[in-house]
């Protein structure tokens, strides 16, 4: 393009046009920052690894692991306990014969008390509802490492020992009631937890077979 002026020389220049930029419609876009925020919703349970979990504000067993009744205690058909709801009656046990229920989910009764939805471990068949009142049910198996690092067998059949963490495989020696086991960890498995001896053979870490020296 030239550009004249009266007493002036002739200048040549050249313009550059640059379109505004468009998006895919074919409409100029304006560059824009925009902030998303996701909003996570709270549930009344906290999914955890660990063995205890907190519902509604009580720490309970975590779905999935395997409780004990230290106390007589009814299951019901019902989350709301009445006599006519009554399944099976849990009478108070010794430790080596408490009965043993799996965690399958909570629940409320009609006014707001917690309950562990259950089946028991050793007649899987009842299924039902028992309490989550602090003081009934305890974890059935050690997820710790005791501060003595020793176990007591308490069982009168004793306990096993074997190679992999699974208890499978060909036992390695039986240990009587009685017998002291030194333990270097404890090993997760499943529902379930097991005691590495400092041997490095494995027993199960269930409470009604052994307990903390």
């Amino acid at each position: 393009m030239e550009l004249t002026r009266d007493g002036y020389s002739p200048k040549t220049v050249t313009l550059t046009v640059t379109a505004p930029a468009s998006n895919n419609s074919g409409s100029s876009s304006s560059s824009s920052t925009t902030t998303s925020s996701s909003s996570s919703s709270s549930t009344d349970v906290t999914t955890t690894t660990s063995p205890d979990t907190v519902v509604s504000g009580q720490t309970v067993a975590n779905k999935g692991r395997a409780i004990y009744a230290v106390k007589g205690l009814y299951m019901y058909n019902k989350s709301t306990f009445t006599k006519s709801a009554r399944k099976y009656h849990y009478t108070k046990q010794a430790r080596t014969n408490r009965p043993i229920f799996i965690v399958d989910g909570y629940t409320k009764s009609k006014n707001g008390a917690l309950r562990y939805k259950v089946h028991d471990y050793y007649h899987k068949s009842r299924k039902g509802y028992i309490t989550a009142k602090s003081g009934y049910t305890k974890l059935a198996y050690y997820f710790s490492v005791p501060k003595s690092k020793a176990v007591r067998v308490i069982t009168s059949t004793g306990v096993n020992s074997y190679a992999k963490s699974d208890l499978s495989g060909k036992k390695l020696k039986h240990y009587k009631k009685g017998t002291v086991l030194k333990v270097k960890k404890v090993v997760k498995y499943k529902l379930a937890s097991r005691f590495e001896l400092t041997n490095g053979r494995y027993i199960s870490g269930n409470k009604r077979f052994v307990i903390m020296k």
